[in-house]
């Protein structure tokens, strides 16, 4: 199961990083992890919501 931060999602799915997070407020489409440092990661399931959100 791979980890992925905003960026990788962001090169991965072609949505901007700015969007993911919107999203991730507004819609609660998906739910990050948190690093200690407070950094969102993000998992294969994650990436497959945004990908195809159904």
């Amino acid at each position: 199961m791979g980890e992925y931060t905003i960026k990788d999602l962001e090169k991965l799915s072609g949505i901007k990083a700015h969007t993911i997070r919107i999203w991730g407020k507004r819609y609660d489409i998906i739910t990050p992890g948190r690093t200690d440092t407070n950094r969102r990661r993000y998992t294969d399931k994650d990436l497959r919501k945004l990908i195809n959100p159904q």
